[in-house]
């Protein structure tokens, strides 16, 4: 399993805390920090395919590392209080479920299986490992502060 699919199973089906309140109407539906997750998946998203649409690797890599990016780690970082806090709210089923529909739905994890499905991009990250970290960064930091 790719490591990207099996840090996002695993943070969103562990177990919550033993003091973790039961599930309320608030949890059941779709909830702000779920939107939010939405949002910052697109936006991470879209940016990757915009580094990765530039045909210059220090081009990518300036994207990457730029203004744009670092604003958009400083809101992951913001954001994942929050979204540890409604995710120790759920049911083990609830974590279940979420989990499944962020691998399978979220812009990012669309974004990663297509990566790993083009052989051109592939070629690419295999030629520029920094590149390739760069990117890890973005998505991982989506769930789990930046931390592999």
């Amino acid at each position: 399993m790719n490591p990207v699919f099996l840090l996002a199973a695993l943070l969103l089906t562990t177990p919550a805390p033993a003091q973790a309140p039961r599930p309320t109407a608030a949890t059941q539906a779709t909830p702000a920090s779920l939107a939010t997750f939405n949002t910052l998946s697109d936006d991470t998203a879209t940016l990757l395919s915009r580094a990765l649409a530039e045909p210059s690797d220090a081009r990518a890599l300036a994207l990457l590392r730029g203004p744009e990016a670092a604003q958009l780690v400083r809101r992951q970082l913001r954001f994942q209080p929050e979204f540890a806090r409604w995710r120790a709210t759920l049911s083990p089923e609830q974590r279940q479920a979420i989990g499944q529909r962020i691998i399978n739905d979220s812009a990012v994890m669309v974004f990663v299986k297509a990566l790993q499905e083009d052989p051109v991009a592939t070629a690419r990250l295999q030629r520029n490992p920094e590149l390739k970290t760069e990117i890890e960064k973005m998505v991982y930091g989506l769930f789990n502060n930046g931390k592999k």
